[in-house]
């Protein structure tokens, strides 16, 4: 009986001693799962944070520009310029880093510029939505009625460490992709370089690494959109210019001199001129009729129909051939990037070393022995500003060259 119980004692003190080892196996495991578990969390969130944010500064990118576009392609007959380098001169389509408090800050320096408050909230709240996680722990956070502003945007991204820009043109370590005030160049490509925290599994220590976001894919889709606009208004100025010239070389002179110029004349003109008349109307209708005893197609002399001038503002005469061919659509006098495109018309009697220092200058009335003065083949170009050196060599989104 004594024995009995003893063995009993040493049994119980066994099976406590088993339930308390696996008490404490099981403390382990789940010890266990829940640190692989967090390190597997922290990965995932560094992981999704960094998806997040490079989807949502290229697509920021595009917004910001399309947003601001029509008051980046707002123009008169009295402007010189338009676009980014005249038309914004608060806003970039690209973040910087600042600091605040010891707190670092992604910042889109925006400004309203022309747009309406609606439009404009419209737009600040598209950007301020590309970078904020609905589960609120792996995006940023929008700080900017923090910071008390209505327009800038501020965003706090935990991770962050930096960001810096590397340009294709060879410029590295940049703070900015884009200077405000400046064109947009497509020749520089942008390349955001993110330093950012990657933290252990248990966030106790972390080391900074770099995450490169180009914008290659973005600035290829923009030149072709630019590349479309070129080809639209050099197609639709050619196509005038032939109609034209077709129907002036078929308009006879008379026997006494009356009418029509004669036929060497006639292809010695450069009728793409009448492109840029006032009134379009007139200028199809209307063909050289030089009355009998004059050498001159005076019956042209009009603004309406043959522009006279010197220095004439390329907003006029953009506005005049978008009008006359492209039913006045502004957008068209864009590039892909929010650039101005302008046209020379005479560009091939420019000797300045820019196509922007070169003044507009109405050619000549048509008239008898215009092949004295006229010089065929004529040049018209169509580029934007940092395409406006003339030895520069035209690209297919830069600069294209129309010759008649």
């Amino acid at each position: 009986m004594l024995q009995s119980k003893k063995m009993r004692k040493a049994f119980t003190m066994i099976e406590a001693l088993l339930a308390i080892l696996i008490m404490i196996l099981l403390f382990d495991i789940v010890a266990n799962y829940e640190k692989k578990k967090s390190i597997e969390n922290n990965f995932l969130d560094k992981d999704i944070f960094l998806q997040k944010f490079d989807k949502a500064i290229r697509i920021s990118m595009q917004d910001i520009i399309e947003g601001y576009r029509p008051v980046l392609s707002n123009f008169d007959d009295g402007s010189n310029s338009w676009g980014w380098e005249a038309n914004i001169k608060e806003s970039s389509p690209f973040p910087t880093l600042t600091k605040k408090d010891d707190m670092l800050l992604v910042k889109y320096t925006l400004g309203q510029e022309g747009l309406s408050r609606d439009v404009f909230n419209n737009l600040r709240q598209t950007v301020i939505r590309h970078f904020i996680s609905t589960d609120n722990k792996t995006g940023c956070h929008d700080v900017s009625d923090d910071m008390g502003s209505v327009e800038d945007i501020y965003l706090y991204c935990e991770l962050i460490e930096d960001l810096k820009y590397d340009m294709s043109d060879g410029r590295t370590d940049l703070s900015s992709a884009y200077t405000i005030g400046e064109p947009l160049d497509p020749r520089a490509v942008p390349l955001a370089k993110l330093s950012y925290r990657l933290y252990d599994g248990l966030k106790t220590s972390y080391s900074v690494e770099e995450y490169h976001i180009p914008f290659s894919q973005e600035y290829n889709m923009l030149k072709s959109d630019s590349n479309d606009h070129l080809a639209t208004i050099r197609n639709a100025l050619e196509e005038f210019f032939n109609i034209t010239m077709l129907r002036e070389v078929a308009n006879v002179e008379n026997d006494d001199g009356s009418g029509g110029l004669n036929n060497s004349d006639d292809l010695a003109v450069g009728w793409y001129w009448k492109g840029f008349g006032d009134d379009r109307d007139t200028i199809e209708t209307t063909y050289c009729d030089k009355a009998s005893g004059s050498d001159s197609c005076e019956n042209l002399n009009s603004n309406d129909i043959w522009r006279s001038g010197t220095d004439i503002k390329r907003g006029l005469i953009m506005g005049r051939l978008l009008a006359n061919f492209l039913a006045s659509d502004h957008t068209l006098a864009l590039d892909g990037f929010g650039n101005a495109i302008y046209i020379h018309p005479n560009a091939s009697s420019c000797d300045d070393d820019k196509l922007s220092e070169c003044d507009i200058d109405a050619p000549p009335l048509p008239k008898d022995d215009y092949y004295l003065i006229g010089k065929p083949p004529y040049v018209s170009t169509l580029y934007i500003t940092p395409y406006d050196e003339r030895k520069d060599d035209s690209s297919f989104f830069g600069k294209i060259y129309i010759t008649y």
